[in-house]
Order: C-alpha cells, then structure tokens, then sequence
C-alpha cells in the first residue's frame, strides 16, 4: 500500500486515513491502526500535514486515530505493547514520527479536540503520555553526566609478552591524567 511509494503527497495520505478511521459499509479497507502506522511513517512534511489533517479530518475521526496514538506512546514509555483488534501484540512505529505525527494533528485540531468531550478524553490521554515519556526523558537526561564520565574511561591494556609494549593499568591511568592538563585561573576586574 504505502511501503513501496515515496513521494505521496500529504493530503492523499490524511485521505487515506480518513477512509480507514470511519469505513463504509461493504468496503474492504485495513485495520485503523495498520494505516495509521503506514502514514506515521512515511516522511512528510509538517506544514502541508497538519493543513491536510485539518482540512480532511473531522471531530469523530479524531478519538479513534489519539488512542492508537496514546497507545503507541504507552509503548515507548514502557507501559504496555498495543495489541490489535485481534488481541495480538503489535509493533509501533518508531518514536520520533509517532511524536512528530501527533503534534501534527494536536496543532491541525486544537480547537476541535477541546470542543468535543470524546476528543477531549482521548487528548488527555495523549497529553498523560506524552508527560511520562517527559519525565522519562528527563531521568534518563540526569544520567547522562554519570555514564559519560563512564564511556571515557579507557579500556585496561593487555599486558603484551613483547619487551617494551608492556604498561600496567597505573601508568596508563597516570599518563592520561596527565594529559588533562592544568586549570587556568581566571579573574574579572570591574
């Protein structure tokens, strides 16, 4: 369907999303979730995605298409897998796209989504979401000093049995805090 074309332009894409959010009867289309992730995942650009998703989409396509996205976002944050119509565990899209799609359609319906009480309910559990995945972020952001200083630590070096290759641990941890080299003292005259 959409895997093999490159270049679909962005209101084709929201069309078929439309068809797959609210199907007619007698009409074979795919699962919602299915589109959704194809669409997620096709390389658009924002500003003629979100006037497609505000021009195509109307209220009651909305609660449907954020609680997939609420889903996938649970998944990333680690809370669950999203599961199909079946029951099955599904795969979500990558992260990045999931975000950039969804803050698309947050910025095309706004006004929509705070009008409609359905809408409204699925938007916050979007927004609840997005707020783990925050603070997630967030811790992983303060370890990133500690595990740094970790990555730069040099590997131990092989003792070799060749004369004159061989330095033991010590040395090489000296010379390398040699290599740092001296704070500089700095003074500000006012």
């Amino acid at each position: 369907m959409l895997i093999h074309v490159h270049d679909v332009p962005e209101s084709a894409l929201v069309h078929v999303l439309r068809a797959a959010s609210s199907p007619r009867p007698g009409s074979v289309t795919p699962p919602l979730p299915e589109v959704l992730s194809r669409v997620v995942n096709c390389s658009t650009s924002a500003a003629p995605l979100r006037a497609a998703l505000r021009e195509t989409l109307r209220a009651d396509d909305l609660p449907p298409i954020l609680a997939i996205l609420s889903s996938w976002l649970a998944f990333w944050s680690g809370l669950n897998a999203p599961a199909d119509a079946s029951g099955r565990r599904t795969s979500p899209p990558p992260l990045d796209p999931t975000l950039a799609f969804a803050q698309a359609l947050l910025d095309a319906h706004l006004i929509v989504l705070l009008q409609d009480e359905r809408s409204r309910e699925a938007a916050r559990e979007l927004g609840e979401a997005v707020a783990t995945l925050v603070r997630l972020t967030d811790e992983l952001e303060s370890l990133r000093a500690p595990l740094a200083a970790l990555a730069l630590v040099p590997k131990p070096v092989r003792a070799s049995k060749v004369q004159g290759e061989r330095k033991s641990v010590r040395q090489t941890a000296h010379e390398l805090h040699m290599a740092v080299g001296l704070y500089t003292r700095e003074t500000f005259t006012l």
